[in-house]
Protein backbone atom coordinates (compact mmCIF):
# COMPACT_ATOMS: atom_id res chain seq x y z
CA UNK A 1 0.00 0.00 0.00
CA UNK A 2 1.13 3.63 -0.90
CA UNK A 3 0.29 6.65 1.20
CA UNK A 4 -0.41 9.56 -0.36
CA UNK A 5 0.21 12.84 1.84
CA UNK A 6 -1.40 15.67 0.87
CA UNK A 7 -1.17 18.91 2.65
CA UNK A 8 -4.06 22.21 1.56
CA UNK A 9 -4.47 25.44 2.18
CA UNK A 10 -7.06 28.02 0.47
CA UNK A 11 -6.39 25.77 -2.32
CA UNK A 12 -10.39 25.24 -3.16
CA UNK A 13 -10.34 26.66 -6.54
CA UNK A 14 -7.87 23.72 -8.13
CA UNK A 15 -8.34 20.49 -5.02
CA UNK A 16 -10.84 18.92 -6.96
CA UNK A 17 -8.84 18.81 -10.32
CA UNK A 18 -5.84 17.25 -8.12
CA UNK A 19 -8.27 14.81 -6.52
CA UNK A 20 -9.67 13.48 -9.45
CA UNK A 21 -6.14 12.88 -11.25
CA UNK A 22 -5.24 10.50 -8.24
CA UNK A 23 -8.40 8.60 -8.60
CA UNK A 24 -7.27 7.88 -12.03
CA UNK A 25 -4.13 6.27 -11.13
CA UNK A 26 -3.62 3.33 -13.15
CA UNK A 27 -2.35 1.86 -9.84
CA UNK A 28 -4.81 1.63 -7.55
CA UNK A 29 -2.94 0.34 -4.17
CA UNK A 30 -3.06 4.06 -2.50
CA UNK A 31 -4.81 5.99 -0.14
CA UNK A 32 -4.82 9.65 0.49
CA UNK A 33 -4.24 11.89 3.71
CA UNK A 34 -5.36 15.40 3.84
CA UNK A 35 -4.31 17.68 6.81
CA UNK A 36 -5.97 21.33 6.84
CA UNK A 37 -3.57 23.78 7.93
CA UNK A 38 -6.09 26.40 8.46
CA UNK A 39 -8.04 27.20 4.97
CA UNK A 40 -10.75 30.30 5.23
CA UNK A 41 -12.71 29.02 1.76
CA UNK A 42 -14.42 25.72 0.52
CA UNK A 43 -11.29 23.62 0.75
CA UNK A 44 -12.86 21.85 3.76
CA UNK A 45 -15.95 20.94 2.24
CA UNK A 46 -13.80 19.69 -0.77
CA UNK A 47 -11.90 17.53 1.71
CA UNK A 48 -14.77 16.16 3.25
CA UNK A 49 -16.82 15.47 0.61
CA UNK A 50 -14.26 13.11 -1.02
CA UNK A 51 -13.37 11.85 2.23
CA UNK A 52 -17.66 10.78 2.42
CA UNK A 53 -17.44 9.34 -1.35
CA UNK A 54 -14.40 7.47 -0.76
CA UNK A 55 -14.37 6.63 3.18
CA UNK A 56 -11.79 3.43 2.15
CA UNK A 57 -9.49 5.65 0.42
CA UNK A 58 -9.33 9.14 1.55
CA UNK A 59 -9.02 10.03 5.48
CA UNK A 60 -8.41 13.69 6.69
CA UNK A 61 -5.99 13.93 9.70
CA UNK A 62 -6.96 16.18 12.31
CA UNK A 63 -5.38 17.52 15.10
CA UNK A 64 -5.21 20.77 17.45
CA UNK A 65 -1.76 22.13 15.33
CA UNK A 66 -3.47 24.99 13.67
CA UNK A 67 -1.79 26.51 10.48
CA UNK A 68 1.53 25.73 10.80
CA UNK A 69 2.80 26.18 6.95
CA UNK A 70 3.40 23.48 4.66
CA UNK A 71 6.86 21.87 5.96
CA UNK A 72 5.52 21.22 9.55
CA UNK A 73 1.88 20.16 7.82
CA UNK A 74 3.75 17.87 5.65
CA UNK A 75 5.71 16.57 8.44
CA UNK A 76 2.20 15.87 10.76
CA UNK A 77 1.15 13.89 7.79
CA UNK A 78 4.22 11.91 7.65
CA UNK A 79 3.99 10.81 11.10
CA UNK A 80 0.69 9.55 10.52
CA UNK A 81 1.70 7.24 7.68
CA UNK A 82 1.78 3.27 8.52
CA UNK A 83 2.23 2.13 4.89
CA UNK A 84 5.55 1.09 3.06
CA UNK A 85 5.66 3.59 0.75
CA UNK A 86 5.07 7.58 0.79
CA UNK A 87 4.34 10.16 -1.77
CA UNK A 88 3.96 13.45 -1.12
CA UNK A 89 1.01 15.72 -2.99
CA UNK A 90 0.75 19.48 -3.89
CA UNK A 91 -3.11 21.04 -3.80
CA UNK A 92 -3.04 22.85 -7.02
CA UNK A 93 -1.44 20.04 -9.60
CA UNK A 94 -2.52 17.43 -11.89
CA UNK A 95 -1.13 14.17 -11.88
CA UNK A 96 -0.67 11.97 -14.83
CA UNK A 97 -2.57 9.13 -14.99
CA UNK A 98 0.43 6.59 -14.51
CA UNK A 99 2.43 9.07 -11.69
CA UNK A 100 1.88 5.91 -9.11
CA UNK A 101 2.76 3.04 -11.19
CA UNK A 102 5.89 4.54 -12.83
CA UNK A 103 7.39 5.75 -9.32
CA UNK A 104 6.28 2.41 -7.61
CA UNK A 105 8.16 0.20 -10.28
CA UNK A 106 11.00 2.52 -9.57
CA UNK A 107 11.48 2.37 -6.01
CA UNK A 108 10.86 -1.32 -6.32
CA UNK A 109 14.23 -2.26 -8.51
CA UNK A 110 15.58 0.16 -6.31
CA UNK A 111 14.69 -2.07 -2.97
CA UNK A 112 15.86 -4.70 -4.22
CA UNK A 113 19.30 -4.13 -3.37
CA UNK A 114 19.27 -1.69 -0.80
CA UNK A 115 15.76 -3.11 1.09
CA UNK A 116 17.19 -1.72 4.24
CA UNK A 117 18.27 1.88 3.29
CA UNK A 118 16.08 4.90 3.33
CA UNK A 119 15.27 5.39 -0.69
CA UNK A 120 13.51 7.54 -2.67
CA UNK A 121 12.27 8.28 -6.36
CA UNK A 122 11.90 11.62 -8.04
CA UNK A 123 11.03 12.81 -11.66
CA UNK A 124 10.23 15.85 -13.93
CA UNK A 125 7.35 17.91 -14.37
CA UNK A 126 5.30 19.47 -16.62
CA UNK A 127 4.94 23.14 -16.18
CA UNK A 128 1.38 24.72 -17.02
CA UNK A 129 -0.67 27.06 -16.69
CA UNK A 130 -4.06 28.05 -14.80
CA UNK A 131 -5.54 26.34 -17.58
CA UNK A 132 -3.66 23.27 -17.37
CA UNK A 133 -2.17 24.22 -20.97
CA UNK A 134 1.85 23.43 -20.96
CA UNK A 135 4.08 26.44 -21.15
CA UNK A 136 7.11 24.24 -20.29
CA UNK A 137 8.05 20.53 -21.35
CA UNK A 138 10.70 19.92 -18.47
CA UNK A 139 10.68 21.24 -15.35
CA UNK A 140 14.54 20.32 -14.81
CA UNK A 141 15.39 21.83 -18.31
CA UNK A 142 13.74 25.34 -17.61
CA UNK A 143 14.48 25.67 -14.21
CA UNK A 144 18.85 24.06 -15.34
CA UNK A 145 18.87 21.26 -13.01
CA UNK A 146 21.38 18.60 -12.43
CA UNK A 147 19.60 15.42 -11.43
CA UNK A 148 23.27 14.09 -10.97
CA UNK A 149 23.91 15.76 -8.45
CA UNK A 150 21.97 13.25 -5.90
CA UNK A 151 25.21 11.05 -6.19
CA UNK A 152 27.00 13.71 -3.84
CA UNK A 153 25.72 14.84 -0.72
CA UNK A 154 27.54 18.46 -1.03
CA UNK A 155 25.89 19.12 -4.45
CA UNK A 156 22.55 18.34 -3.21
CA UNK A 157 23.34 20.96 -0.32
CA UNK A 158 24.17 23.34 -3.00
CA UNK A 159 21.44 22.86 -5.34
CA UNK A 160 17.81 21.00 -4.40
CA UNK A 161 16.89 19.27 -7.40
CA UNK A 162 14.20 17.43 -6.19
CA UNK A 163 10.61 18.27 -6.45
CA UNK A 164 8.79 17.19 -3.42
CA UNK A 165 4.98 16.45 -5.14
CA UNK A 166 6.92 14.45 -7.73
CA UNK A 167 9.01 11.90 -4.76
CA UNK A 168 8.36 8.66 -3.35
CA UNK A 169 9.45 7.08 -0.44
CA UNK A 170 9.84 4.09 1.46
CA UNK A 171 8.91 3.84 5.25
CA UNK A 172 12.71 2.97 6.48
CA UNK A 173 13.42 6.48 5.63
CA UNK A 174 10.96 8.26 8.12
CA UNK A 175 13.68 7.69 10.62
CA UNK A 176 16.15 9.57 8.61
CA UNK A 177 13.79 12.71 7.91
CA UNK A 178 11.55 13.21 10.91
CA UNK A 179 10.97 15.88 12.01
CA UNK A 180 11.10 18.14 9.16
CA UNK A 181 12.69 21.23 10.12
CA UNK A 182 10.83 24.98 10.18
CA UNK A 183 14.21 26.94 8.28
CA UNK A 184 13.89 24.59 4.91
CA UNK A 185 11.61 23.25 2.48
CA UNK A 186 10.52 19.24 3.25
CA UNK A 187 11.93 18.38 -0.34
CA UNK A 188 15.49 19.64 0.10
CA UNK A 189 15.59 18.27 3.51
CA UNK A 190 14.35 14.48 2.62
CA UNK A 191 17.03 14.42 -0.61
CA UNK A 192 20.11 15.69 1.60
CA UNK A 193 19.23 12.57 4.66
CA UNK A 194 18.61 9.87 2.16
CA UNK A 195 21.25 10.86 -0.60
CA UNK A 196 24.00 10.62 2.44
CA UNK A 197 22.18 7.84 4.13
CA UNK A 198 20.09 5.33 1.71
CA UNK A 199 20.01 5.61 -1.95
CA UNK A 200 18.14 8.30 -4.55
CA UNK A 201 16.87 7.36 -8.46
CA UNK A 202 16.02 10.08 -10.84
CA UNK A 203 13.28 8.88 -13.30
CA UNK A 204 13.41 11.04 -16.73
CA UNK A 205 9.79 11.14 -17.13
CA UNK A 206 7.36 13.78 -16.12
CA UNK A 207 4.86 12.78 -14.20
CA UNK A 208 3.03 15.97 -13.18
CA UNK A 209 1.04 18.86 -14.61
CA UNK A 210 2.72 21.23 -12.14
CA UNK A 211 0.92 23.97 -12.35
CA UNK A 212 1.81 27.74 -11.85
CA UNK A 213 -0.67 30.91 -10.91
CA UNK A 214 -0.11 34.12 -8.49
CA UNK A 215 -0.95 32.00 -5.42
CA UNK A 216 2.02 29.28 -6.18
CA UNK A 217 4.44 30.11 -3.68
CA UNK A 218 7.33 27.78 -4.76
CA UNK A 219 7.04 27.84 -8.60
CA UNK A 220 9.08 27.37 -11.74
CA UNK A 221 10.91 30.94 -11.89
CA UNK A 222 13.65 32.64 -14.88
CA UNK A 223 17.03 31.13 -13.72
CA UNK A 224 19.40 34.19 -15.44
CA UNK A 225 21.81 36.44 -13.93
CA UNK A 226 18.84 38.74 -12.27
CA UNK A 227 17.95 35.76 -10.50
CA UNK A 228 21.74 34.96 -9.18
CA UNK A 229 22.37 38.47 -8.10
CA UNK A 230 19.60 38.64 -5.59
CA UNK A 231 20.92 34.88 -4.83
CA UNK A 232 23.98 36.56 -4.31
CA UNK A 233 23.42 39.75 -2.24
CA UNK A 234 21.42 37.56 -0.20
CA UNK A 235 24.28 34.83 0.84
CA UNK A 236 24.03 35.81 4.47
CA UNK A 237 21.12 33.96 4.78
CA UNK A 238 22.14 30.82 2.51
CA UNK A 239 25.15 30.67 4.80
CA UNK A 240 22.74 31.00 8.06
CA UNK A 241 20.93 27.90 6.71
CA UNK A 242 23.75 26.28 5.78
CA UNK A 243 24.64 26.69 9.75
CA UNK A 244 21.20 25.51 11.06
CA UNK A 245 21.05 22.88 8.77
CA UNK A 246 24.86 21.40 9.91
CA UNK A 247 23.31 21.60 13.42
CA UNK A 248 20.62 19.56 12.96
CA UNK A 249 21.44 16.73 10.86
CA UNK A 250 23.19 13.61 12.30
CA UNK A 251 26.36 13.29 9.74
CA UNK A 252 29.36 15.72 9.25
CA UNK A 253 29.56 18.26 5.86
CA UNK A 254 31.86 20.55 4.75
CA UNK A 255 30.51 24.03 4.33
CA UNK A 256 33.52 25.11 2.48
CA UNK A 257 32.80 22.34 0.26
CA UNK A 258 29.01 23.16 -0.53
CA UNK A 259 29.84 26.61 -0.72
CA UNK A 260 32.47 25.85 -3.49
CA UNK A 261 29.80 22.99 -5.22
CA UNK A 262 27.37 26.61 -5.06
CA UNK A 263 29.62 28.33 -7.25
CA UNK A 264 30.06 25.65 -9.67
CA UNK A 265 26.59 24.43 -9.67
CA UNK A 266 25.46 28.24 -10.16
CA UNK A 267 27.73 28.96 -13.09
CA UNK A 268 26.80 26.51 -15.00
CA UNK A 269 23.09 27.22 -14.55
CA UNK A 270 24.23 30.69 -16.18
CA UNK A 271 25.72 28.87 -19.17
Amino acid sequence: MIDILMSTYNGGLYLEGQIESILRQTDTSWKLLIRDDGSSDNTRKIILKYCQAYPERIFEVVDHYGNVGSSASFSFLLEQSTSKYIMFCDQDDVWLDNKIELTYKEIVKLEQQNEKLPLMVFTDLHVVNDDLKIINESFVVKQKLFPEVINNVHKILALNVVAGCTVMINDVAKAFILPFPKFMIHDHWIAINIVHSGSCKYLDRKTILYRQHENNFYGAFEVDFKYFFKKIIRIYKYLSILFMIKKRLTFRFSILMTLYYKAVLSFRRLL
